[in-house]
C-alpha cells in the first residue's frame, strides 16, 4: 500500500512566502478589473517617480503602497492604489 505525504511534490518553502507573492505581482500585474478607479489611464505612470502622479487629480485620494507595508485586503473597486518600490518609482498601478 502506497502512502502519499505530499513531500514528493512540495515546493521549496520561500516560494510561498507573502513576499514571493508580492514581488512576482510586482513583475506580472493583471489587468485592470472594471476600471472603476481609472487606473487604466493611469499606466503611463509605472516606471516613474510617485511625485509624478501627485500632480494628477487621480492621484490625490490615492493609496500608497510601499514594500513591507501592512494593509488591509478589503477589495474597494473605486480605490487607486499605487505600488511603489523603497525609491518611489511606480512599480504597478491597479484598483483595489
Amino acid at each position: 500500500m502506497h502512502c502519499h505525504t505530499g513531500s514528493v511534490h512540495a515546493h521549496p518553502r520561500s516560494e510561498h512566502t507573502p513576499g514571493h507573492r508580492r514581488r512576482w505581482l510586482d513583475r506580472h500585474p493583471p489587468a485592470p478589473r472594471n476600471d472603476g478607479c481609472g487606473a487604466g489611464s493611469m499606466q503611463s505612470y509605472v516606471g516613474q517617480p510617485l511625485s509624478y502622479a501627485y500632480a494628477t487629480d487621480a492621484a490625490m485620494n490615492a493609496r500608497i503602497l510601499r514594500p513591507g507595508m501592512i494593509t488591509n485586503m478589503m477589495y474597494d473597486a473605486q480605490r487607486l492604489n499605487f505600488h511603489v518600490d523603497s525609491g518611489d518609482t511606480i512599480t504597478r498601478i491597479a484598483c483595489g
